[in-house]
């Protein structure tokens, strides 16, 4: 699997910590901790992958970010 890049946020509204992958932006997960927030989303881009494929969609690239 390729790897993408997420992010971690707080989410005060919802009292849980929010993962979204930015090439995945319509597959978010949430946790208890950050590390199972980005624990669920590992699991829910597994699913969101599969679907492309099954699809015959092109996956997005890995964002890449370059060092400073």
């Amino acid at each position: 699997m390729k790897l993408y890049s997420y992010h971690v946020q707080w989410s005060e509204e919802d009292q849980t910590y929010i993962a979204k992958s930015p090439e995945f932006p319509f597959v978010p997960a949430d946790g208890e901790t950050p590390q199972e927030a980005i624990q669920e989303l590992q699991l829910a881009l597994q699913g969101a992958i599969e679907v492309y494929k099954e699809k015959g969609w092109d996956l997005p690239e890995p964002q890449v970010v370059a060092p400073a």
